[in-house]
């Protein structure tokens, strides 16, 4: 019983739902969709470093998005509409014979995106 009260109190945290609803790009009130705890330990350990995985993560895209070599960044709540893009992003890149520029073009901005300003918009930069 005491794993379950604590994965309840865990699961209905106010602040750890309105941040993955914020990071999932939800409404804020619908930030409970998709939140099933499977194995309680893991998970509650995973939500307790949350803040250390958006770091981390912050901080691998700092050391390696580079003019050189950048990241894309694609945000993928609508599969059929990320998937469309992700083709619309390759076909821009690469040139070919008989290239249909109707069907070739620009993929939508706030789809398909690169850097850290892409990635956390507003948000903490560490």
């Amino acid at each position: 019983m005491n794993v379950i009260q604590t994965n309840r109190s865990f699961f209905n945290d106010e602040l750890h739902q309105e941040r993955v609803a914020r990071d999932r790009d939800r409404p804020v009130q619908n930030r409970w969709i998709g939140q099933r705890i499977g194995d309680p330990d893991i998970d509650i350990a995973a939500i307790g470093k949350w803040d250390a995985y958006s770091d981390a993560e912050t901080e691998m895209f700092r050391f390696t998005d580079t003019a050189d070599c950048p990241w894309t960044i694609v945000r993928a709540n609508d599969q059929r509409r990320m998937r469309l893009e992700v083709i619309r992003k390759i076909l821009t890149l690469l040139p070919y014979e008989g290239r249909d520029e109707s069907v070739a073009t620009v993929p939508d901005p706030k789809i398909v995106g690169s850097g850290l300003d892409f990635l956390r918009p507003g948000g903490r930069q560490t």
